[in-house]
């Protein structure tokens, strides 16, 4: 409900909220990487060293990159508010190290919390080991998540509305239709959260495995794309046309690659939903996304190295 309401009222909400939250968290963070460093407590020495497994190892790897690549669309939303004259540069190191930054820190501390108890459940760990203060932590971040979840809401809901728009392009957005959208997917998510129950852990992992095996590949298109095909060089324009200006409205190229990287990563996934037959000859070890990116990249540079449009800018 707190996520509902906070996302109805809309973006500068969401805004005011975020760049409170993340001094209050930051805090929060920065105190149990103290007692972590400094190893108050009765806590085992930080410098044991565990088990190293190969296929634990991609597993982190393929969950650490969820974190980066899923957050494309959040850069594709805000990025829209920034002057046109905005330090290219600047905005892409800020998003970069931000995300980067933040998420490692955060690992690493979870990683720390959840080696405290048995069961390796950070919150446990936090309510176990910082009695009251933790919980209070706990009531913090539960705040936190559901500010989140904002965030999530609201981009779903714009490239929800946005997809709408471009298939019905005489439609009218009122605030009205945005609500309802906003309730529809707070309903839809809450229920489809509900539903795994017990099993949400593992339900969750192979959702986040599911994001990337298909979000992997379209990165690599757009990568290639920007790089080494446009070279960076596009008519702004033409998105915004009906019929897509200069580039069409479909880029059939691009979406026969990333249906054939899809199936090429198949034999080699790797969930409890499904397991490829190459999965298991490699050990367990989960390349699926590695192959996707590879492949769709190499095969999409092929095809489109002497595609190249040129950008007429029709305002001159």
């Amino acid at each position: 409900m707190t996520s509902l309401v906070i996302t109805i009222v809309g973006y500068s909400l969401v805004r005011y909220l975020s760049s409170v939250a993340a001094w209050i968290v930051g805090a929060i963070l920065l105190l149990i990487a103290a007692e972590a460093a400094f190893n108050i407590g009765d806590y085992p020495s930080l410098t044991e060293v565990g088990n190293f497994s190969v296929a634990s190892f991609f597993m982190m790897m393929m969950i650490t990159a969820s974190w980066l690549i899923g957050f494309a669309p959040y850069v594709s939303d805000y990025s829209r508010y920034m002057s046109p004259d905005s330090d290219e540069a600047a905005a892409f190191w800020g998003t970069y190290l931000g995300c980067t930054l933040g998420a490692v820190i955060a690992m690493i501390i979870g990683a720390f919390l959840g080696s405290q108890i048995t069961a390796g459940d950070p919150l446990m760990a936090l309510k176990e080991n910082y009695g009251g203060i933790g919980l209070s932590i706990l009531v913090v971040m539960f705040a936190a998540t559901a500010l989140v979840n904002c965030i999530n809401s609201y981009t779903a809901t714009l490239s929800i509305l946005t997809m709408f728009k471009g298939v019905f392009p005489n439609s009218d957005i009122s605030t009205s239709t945005r609500i309802s959208a906003v309730v529809i997917f707070h309903v839809i998510a809450f229920f489809m959260a509900t539903a795994v129950g017990d099993d949400f852990l593992t339900s969750f992992t192979n959702f986040i495995y599911l994001l990337i095996y298909f979000l992997v590949p379209w990165s690599a298109i757009n990568l290639v794309d920007y790089f080494l095909i446009q070279k960076g060089e596009y008519h702004i324009p033409s998105f915004f046309e009906a019929g897509g200006g200069i580039y069409g409205r479909w880029n059939v190229n691009a979406m026969m690659v990333y249906g054939l990287s899809i199936l090429i990563e198949v034999p080699f996934m790797g969930i409890s939903l499904y397991t490829g037959p190459l999965f298991e000859l490699l050990g367990g070890v989960d390349i699926a996304s590695i192959i996707g990116f590879i492949f769709a990249g190499a095969l999409y540079y092929l095809v489109n190295k002497n595609k190249k449009l040129d950008v007429v800018d029709i305002t001159a």
